[in-house]
């Protein structure tokens, strides 16, 4: 009790004194407090109680669940504390209790009071932080009782202990305290970081309201707008945008113990010019005064005289008459102009039956008709769509061609299914093999069929066109033959005789050829013989039992099988007899893979230590392209050196060199699809695009980029190259023509121009010196990086050797000697220098 409650007065809260010395003091509960007491943060509340919100999981998890555990006629929730704290470390900021974790970490009871208050203080509970605050809400709880039976509570006759803090109505507004929140707030605010952009778009006015049309305009080359427009006309760009890259991106990582192997390929896009602008040029005073010289004008006059002669010689005569046209003769000379040196189409055909449904696979001339040549055609479906469309009764068929009449086909090879590679025999016409998309390899003879294709030239003999129709003479067996579409078919040199053990046999004097290779996407290359044995004296019955004279594993250590695309033999029957590139045999062969790697390996199988024939194994594996490597072919010129294609890259190779001698980046809509060499120039080779063009390289102009380039099927990609020499004879000379098939079935025969076709002199030597330049710098490079790296070596070893305090003083001594030089060069004063 105060010094004035013992002497009978007490003041309320508005200010007026009670006075009534000796008698009891009545406190009205609708006034103010009593003096003495203490207001608890919860608006009336004792200290140590405040009002608290329990969520629905936190009543579950302790048992206070309302209209449950607890209603308003039993309110009252013991929780022991220790179960609070195992929340504290469960749940932690998660916790309801976390809001006043600071005064439950230090409470010094068992158990912690919770009362239901249903929203009374603002929340759903009040809760007891401290004893004290258990026993000054429980004597609350009995005031409130004695107020609502309408008696009055009398102060004088408690203890200073037992003095009761009342409930007060009014609700005080409380001090505003900063928890962090607005910082958080500040966080997720968008903060502009550089100025607003103004743009201020106009037109002209007497543009409003009329009428506008788009279209595509081309500009013509000698002006720059088009006359009387508004505005300058961009026609569309062939190449598509670069892609707009992602710079942030927000991903979720899981460790998991299983792995992936991924590849990526960047896709460039070559640099061009999309607009250009010119400005006129003035004749400064300089010039002016220069030109209104008398001397000069003097001396032009003096000269006039002179020249005349020779300016009117020039008015009467064609300056641009090609005088060095005379001197080409048989051989021709590189000096034509570029319309000169293009390639021309000379005719197309198509079998209008198929539409734009098949494209070509493989196309091949007829070794000894001039201008017949077989073209195998195949479905432009996904193996989805193969799957679902399946027709067991379709045919597929190869069509043999004769450019003297190109109408019709004169015969068709029928096969069971797509004809991925086909060829005729180099010594033996009659004979054509093919290759099929489900693995088997046929065999057709064509017999007294070859009679249509032999070209006529008496107008008088024409007949109806009827087409042959062949079935394959001989099919090889489904379980001894390819498990995947065979891709590649070539037969072996007349010279070469493949026994079953791969090597070459023979004195190198045949004259037919029997046997052919093949590859497919199945870890084999086969090698087939067309000879019956003596078991089957007649070849025909072996149709569906034919099997394989060798097989060739294409298999490495450690990554499985090589997944053949395409192959390519060291030497050909058409190139020995043509006695190009030498009369060498041997076995050893070049694949390239669907993963983009070059395999060397030789048909010829190794002896096992028992004395046993074993497997084939590569004798190097090399990546090369960043994507599916399609085609190999070796020069027919120097078979050493060879072109390799894949992704959107095309490599020179040169089997003395493990690394590219020479490599070229296409975009990816122009990339690379088929190779041919030139057969009457070392140093030329063509490429068929993607997008439908065809370049030129020749090494004597250029080898870095394209020499020539010439659009052929545009849009339409190109599938399939072969470079062939036809005889005419109604003038006993040779063309050289370019066979090339589309994706959309069409067959297009182009020229090849006489600079691409005579060579220039000593070219072949040209060659040779190329490719050894080449070698020579690869190899100057491996021996850089090799020297390099030992003598960094040597140097990390020299260091770990050498003493601290020998470092420091060899510094210093270069620090020296690089402050001598800097101030004899004059970057640096003396008192620089010293310091």
């Amino acid at each position: 009790m105060t010094e004035e409650e013992k002497h009978g007065k007490a003041s309320n809260g508005e200010g007026n004194d009670v006075k009534e010395e000796g008698t009891k003091e009545v406190v009205d509960m609708e006034g103010e407090a009593q003096e003495g007491q203490v207001e608890g943060e919860g608006g009336g509340l004792p200290v140590g109680v405040q009002p608290f919100f329990v969520t629905g999981a936190t009543q579950e998890l302790f048992e206070c669940i309302v209209d449950e555990h607890v209603t308003a006629e039993n309110p009252y929730k013991y929780i022991p504390i220790t179960k609070i704290k195992e929340d504290f470390l469960n749940r932690a900021a998660v916790s309801d209790f976390s809001a006043f974790k600071q005064e439950l970490q230090s409470y010094n009871g068992e158990e912690v009071l919770l009362v239901f208050d249903d929203f009374e203080h603002g929340e759903n509970f009040l809760i007891c932080l401290t004893e004290a605050a258990k026993e000054a809400y429980f004597k609350s709880v009995e005031v409130a009782k004695i107020v609502e039976e309408g008696g009055n509570v009398v102060a004088g006759e408690q203890t200073e202990e037992e003095e009761v803090l009342l409930l007060k109505k009014k609700r005080l507004p409380k001090d505003w305290v900063s928890l962090g929140s607005e910082k958080e707030i500040e966080e997720y605010q968008f903060k502009p970081t550089r100025k607003n952009i103004c743009l201020l778009v106009s037109r002209k006015r007497r543009l409003f309201g009329a009428p506008i049309s788009f279209s595509d305009y081309v500009v013509a080359a000698e002006s720059e707008y088009p006359p009387g427009a508004e505005y300058k006309s961009q026609t569309p760009l062939d190449d598509e945008p670069p892609p707009v890259h992602r710079r942030l991106v927000d991903t979720s990582l899981q460790a998991i113990p299983e792995t992936a192997n991924s590849g990526s390929q960047t896709t460039w896009f070559p640099k061009k010019n999309v607009a250009a602008q010119w400005e006129p040029q003035h004749i400064t005073k300089e010039q002016e005064a220069a030109i209104d010289n008398a001397d000069l004008n003097a001396s032009i006059d003096a000269a006039y005289e002179n020249i005349k002669r020779g300016l009117q010689t020039n008015a009467i005569i064609n300056v641009y008459n090609d005088d060095l046209s005379r001197l080409r003769g048989s051989k021709g000379i590189s000096v034509s102009s570029k319309a000169e040196s293009s390639l021309k189409d000379f005719q197309t055909f198509k079998y209008m039956d198929y539409g734009n449904k098949r494209k070509v696979t493989s196309v091949d001339f007829h070794p000894s008709v001039s201008g017949v040549v077989v073209v195998a055609y195949g479905k432009n479906t996904t193996f989805e769509e193969r799957i679902k469309n399946v027709d067991p009764t379709e045919k597929s068929q190869a069509l043999v061609w004769s450019l003297s009449d190109p109408v019709m086909p004169k015969i068709s090879l029928l096969a069971p299914d797509d004809i991925l590679s086909i060829a005729f025999c180099p010594t033996n016409p009659s004979y054509v093999a093919g290759g099929l998309r489900n693995g088997q390899v046929v065999f057709w003879d064509l017999g007294k069929a070859s009679e249509v294709i032999k070209p006529t030239f008496d107008s008088s003999t024409k007949t109806d066109i009827v087409v042959s129709n062949l079935v394959p003479m001989v099919k090889s067996s489904i379980e001894t033959g390819h498990r995947s579409g065979v891709t590649f078919l070539q037969w072996l040199p007349a010279k070469f005789d493949v026994d079953e053990s791969g090597r070459v046999q023979g004195d190198g004097k045949g004259s037919n050829c029997f046997q052919f290779i093949t590859c497919a996407a199945d870890g084999l290359a086969l090698v087939w013989d067309i000879r019956p044995s003596e078991e089957d004296a007649n070849f025909k019955n072996l149709d569906l039992s034919w099997g394989p004279h060798l097989q060739i594993f294409l298999t490495m250590e450690g990554s499985g099988v090589v997944l053949a695309r395409s192959l390519c033999l060291f030497q050909t029957q058409s190139n020995l007899a043509s006695n190009r590139g030498g009369e060498e045999m041997n076995a050893r062969l070049l694949v390239v893979t669907e993963a983009g790697k070059l395999v060397y390996i030789s048909m010829e199988r190794p002896k096992s230590d028992g004395g046993k024939m074993s497997v084939q194994k590569p004798t190097a594996v090399i990546p090369v392209h960043g994507g599916e490597a399609l085609e190999v072919k070796r020069s027919p010129f120097m078979p050493e050196l060879f072109l390799t294609i894949g992704g959107p890259t095309m490599i020179l190779w040169h089997e003395k060199c493990t690394q590219p001698l020479m490599s070229y980046t296409y975009s990816n809509a122009s990339r690379p699809i088929s190779i041919e060499w030139s057969l009457q120039r070392p140093c030329v080779w063509f490429i068929g695009r993607h997008d439908g063009n065809i370049d030129t390289w020749d090494i004597t102009d250029s080898s870095y980029h394209p020499t020539l380039s010439n659009t052929i099927s545009s849009p339409t990609q190109i599938t399939q190259m072969m470079a062939a020499e036809l005889s005419q004879p109604w003038n006993q000379g040779v063309l050289t023509m370019l066979c090339a098939g589309d994706s959309s079935g069409t067959v297009h025969i182009v020229e090849l121009p006489s600079t691409l076709v005579n060579p220039s002199e000593n070219e072949e030597q040209h060659l040779h010196h190329f490719v050894e330049r080449e070698i020579q710098r690869v190899k100057n490079g491996n021996e850089t990086t090799i020297s390099s790296l030992t003598m960094k070596k040597h140097w990390l070893e020299a260091l770990e050797e050498t003493s601290p305090a020998e470092v420091n003083k060899l510094i210093q001594e270069f620090e020296k000697t690089e402050n001598e030089f800097m101030i004899e060069m004059g970057l640096k004063t003396e008192d620089e220098g010293d310091d």
